[in-house]
């Protein structure tokens, strides 16, 4: 079995949004910015742990093992968003505005919590470095 998670927004061209909290220790190694989508890779030591995506206008969608899974509904902001935690660490956190689509990944290496993953999406300010 396995959780199920889709997304199909409104639009193709993007306001893009990111994380203003870091957890400390860490800083931003990659972003990459493309037609609708932004990926920012945070690295506490060189590699990648934890991964911000927003997707405006796409359609998406994901499944995860739920065999190894826990599912979570959790508030960000005002808005809904699913947490899923794996066995081994893995941390996923989805939730939409009906625009964009927003997705943090964070690596059991890592070593963040919950509470500061949530915190981090939260934190959500308008990029200043929009293309």
């Amino acid at each position: 079995d396995q959780y199920d998670y889709s997304f199909e927004g409104k639009h193709e061209t993007a306001v893009f949004f990111e994380p203003s909290y870091v957890p400390k220790g860490f800083t931003r190694k990659v972003r990459l910015e493309a037609k609708g989508a932004l990926i920012i890779e945070y690295c506490p030591d060189g590699e990648p742990a934890v991964v911000y995506s927003q997707y405006a206008g796409n359609s998406s969608s994901f499944a995860i093992d739920n065999e190894h899974t826990t599912k979570k509904s959790v508030k960000i902001k005002k808005l809904d968003g699913t947490l899923f935690t794996v066995d081994d660490g893995f941390m996923v956190l989805n939730w939409t505005d009906g625009e964009n689509l927003y997705q943090l990944d964070c690596l059991e290496r890592a070593g963040i919590s919950e509470k500061k993953l949530i915190k981090m999406a939260k934190s959500l300010k308008k990029s200043k470095e929009c293309n």
